[in-house]
């Protein structure tokens, strides 16, 4: 009997963040009824499906092949039997084969340039797949409606460039997954599938495996989840503190400021369903250089990743103004941090000394990027100020004089930042 490839064959099944369901479960029925129907394992319809069929360990369905009996619904469930979507009155197969039948596994992939968009597509065009070099520009591809496609046919699209995006865009009011009147693909090598179920479109995506993209923020702003990533693992650092500065009494007496503790460290592995399509990142400015009067150096800043996690900033360091022939000033704390998996403690500021020949501030804290700056030493009359921090979330170090009321500033702490590893299944 004549049988067409069910529109799933092949491809993964995902919920609505995305992510691949192992296990997946696909309940074939007669159109508009729950009376169980028989699917086939290949093009001759010799060996049944058993029922309901199950996706395997990515969550990829196997081929699926309907017969010319009845039109037909499919229900697809996670595992545990959680309806995810439900398509209804898809076409039995026809006694002759459809010029637009939707058969991914057998498509001709069509390669558009940005100088062809907008490619406003027609019902002629269910079925091909279409190859968006988008090097040039963005490539907009404007669907027919819904319903003059029909049920369980429509388009696959390959974004095969870097540069600029991909854009599909329903026809008038139409969504895409119920939700979203346009879909934009950013990342190279992206591939989706788009189906009607007759009124609206449904996307059916194929991601790729391992690490696809990292974003960097070293200053505040929205990380938003591309398209096809299911987990990322977020590593946050706040910003370093500040060290102190160094001023004396009088010419005889001698200042030793203590440096900036580094910012602590978050690294914690989430999923799309926890994440969203998007987090608000702050990035934890480094602390304020402690004045040549003999302030304290500021506090280095908070960097959150929404309200997931947070990683404190360090301390300033203290500030040394009384002088004295042996001057110490202790060492200052690194920041601490919540909501990660592994949380580190930011390196302590060094505490400043001076004995009267040599005036060694301290230095600033490592974080876990490292660069905490080194102390500085004045010996004989004169000032020397403290140094930045060097790496992200580093403390700076202290200032140091001796022998004279001229001060000098601590350094500043070193800014955080927050980098996030994009991983598709």
């Amino acid at each position: 009997m004549p049988t067409i490839l069910s529109f799933l064959s092949g491809h993964p099944i995902l919920n609505n963040s995305g992510v691949p369901q192992a296990g997946a479960k696909l309940l074939h029925y007669r159109e508009g009824t729950t009376t169980p129907l028989t699917v086939w394992q290949d093009d001759a319809a010799s060996i049944a499906h058993a029922q309901p069929v199950v996706c395997d360990a990515g969550g990829f369905a196997p081929l699926i092949y309907v017969d010319d009996t009845f039109d037909w619904k499919v229900v697809i469930t996670t595992a545990a039997d959680v309806t995810l979507r439900t398509y209804d009155n898809l076409a039995k197969a026809p006694t002759a084969s459809s010029a637009t039948g939707f058969a991914p596994l057998l498509l001709t992939w069509t390669q558009v340039t940005s100088s062809a968009s907008p490619l406003a597509l027609t019902i002629n065009d269910a079925g091909k797949a279409y190859e968006a070099d988008t090097t040039g520009g963005n490539i907009e591809f404007d669907l027919p409606s819904a319903a003059s496609v029909g049920n369980g046919k429509g388009f696959a699209f390959k974004k095969t460039a870097a540069a600029n995006s991909l854009i599909i865009d329903p026809s008038g009011t139409e969504t895409i997954d119920g939700v979203s009147t346009s879909l934009t693909l950013t990342t190279k090598d992206s591939i989706v599938y788009i189906i009607s179920n007759g009124a609206n479109w449904y996307r059916l995506q194929a991601p790729i495996a391992g690490l696809r993209s990292m974003q960097a923020f070293t200053a505040s702003s929205t990380w938003t989840r591309p398209e096809g990533i299911s987990r990322i693992i977020v590593i946050s650092t706040g910003g370093g503190g500040g060290g102190g500065g160094a001023d004396s009494l009088d010419g005889t007496s001698n200042g030793a400021a203590a440096g900036g503790g580094a910012g602590a460290t978050c690294i914690k592995l989430f999923d799309a369903a926890t994440v969203g399509a998007s987090q608000t990142v702050t990035i934890g400015a480094g602390g304020t250089a402690g004045a040549n009067t003999g302030g304290n150096g500021g506090a280095g800043g908070n960097t959150t990743f929404g309200a997931l996690h947070t990683a404190g900033g360090g301390a300033g360091g203290l500030g040394s103004a009384t002088g004295a022939a042996e001057d110490m000033q202790p060492g200052t704390a690194g920041g601490t941090a919540t909501g990660g998996l592994i949380n580190i403690t930011g390196g302590e500021g060094g505490f400043g000394r001076g004995d009267g020949n040599y005036i060694a501030s301290g230095y600033g804290g490592a974080s876990f990027w490292g660069g905490g700056a080194v102390g500085v030493v004045q010996s004989g009359s004169g000032a020397t100020a403290g140094r930045n921090g060097q790496a992200f979330g580093a403390g700076a170090s202290g200032a140091s004089n001796a022998n004279t009321t001229a001060g000098a500033a601590g350094g500043v702490g070193a800014g955080g930042i927050c980098v996030v590893l994009e991983y598709g299944e």
